[in-house]
């Protein structure tokens, strides 16, 4: 799925000082920035970031491979190293392993962080049953063209970008939580962080159902906005592994989502998900790769049982 249409808003943004200025900074923050790009988007993200971050902040670059420092960032910048050639999410979690903040920011590399949208997002977690929130993404040249807020989950086993007017979706989608590459999260509630295993887009909604089932709500705040480039909120593409690991998530969470839709939804969503892809070479794959995730998923289910 690619990113078709912008959604404005009309420009009626909440003037951000009416915002209570002791609750957005009682939290401390980890801005947490991941190098999995080359290093002008890194740079041009960080240069956002340090001209518009809060004061009680520190900014954490995850390395995966050698950074030279060009502009001697060292004393602004806390470098953290990955293991050579580290995906996304082992860089998040290394990331937030070596953080000290009460609420981690992860930013992916290359996106540019908007005027006050940290604070504005910080003021969500005064209240102790916020465990994210949800930032806007926006086009880069127009900060009131919004891309995405998050992802939705459907409970018959399908996510996607949350888009944030109506449109036509079903009606029993839901929104997950935030995109790795853009959410903010309370330190104490995310645990181990992402499963690598999962991959784009299946990780944040694993992440975000498990603080769902841990008691914690999802916040989505309009007004912090970061700038990304359309072509990086595109859906991995259809394939064994994703349909497999699709299929995994969705009987991790069947008791639970059981409540919004049958078996028979979900079966539903399978087959349109492989007619959708169709004749693409890659939608057979995904369709085995969801026959053998619900057959490894029954049998966890059973032995646990």
């Amino acid at each position: 799925m690619t990113v078709a249409t912008c959604h404005r808003r009309p420009d009626c943004d909440r003037v951000i000082a009416t915002f209570d200025s002791r609750l957005a900074v009682t939290q401390r923050l980890s801005i947490i920035i991941p190098t999995t790009r080359d290093d002008q988007a890194l740079e041009s993200g960080l240069v956002s970031v340090l001209e518009h971050r809060p004061a009680a902040s520190e900014v954490l670059v995850v390395l995966n491979r050698a950074y030279a420092d060009p502009y001697e960032l060292k004393d602004e910048v806390r470098f953290v190293q990955a293991p050579r050639g580290a995906g996304l999410f082992e860089c998040l979690n290394v990331g937030a392993l070596h953080a000290q903040g009460e609420v981690f920011h992860f930013l992916g590399c290359g996106l540019e962080a908007r005027p006050h949208w940290a604070e504005a997002a910080l003021a969500h977690f005064a209240d102790p049953q916020v465990g994210a929130v949800v930032p806007s993404l926006v086009e880069l040249d127009d900060a009131n063209c919004v891309l995405a807020q998050g992802l939705e989950y459907d409970p018959a086993g399908r996510a996607s970008l949350h888009l944030p007017e109506p449109r036509s979706r079903s009606s029993r989608s839901l929104l997950a939580g935030p995109l790795a590459v853009a959410g903010f999260y309370r330190a104490a509630a995310i645990g181990p962080g992402f499963n690598p295993n999962l991959g784009l887009q299946l990780a944040e909604v694993d992440l975000a159902l498990r603080l769902e089932h841990e008691g914690f709500r999802i916040a989505v705040e309009p007004d912090s906005r970061i700038g990304v480039e359309p072509s990086l909120l595109e859906s991995p593409l259809p394939s064994f592994r994703q349909g497999r690991e699709a299929e995994s998530l969705y009987w991790r969470y069947r008791q639970s989502l059981a409540r919004q839709a049958s078996l028979a939804s979900h079966m539903a969503t399978v087959i349109a998900e492989a007619m959708g892809s169709f004749p693409r070479w890659r939608s057979p794959a995904q369709l085995a790769g969801r026959l053998v995730g619900a057959c490894q998923g029954i049998l966890q289910r059973r032995v646990a049982a």
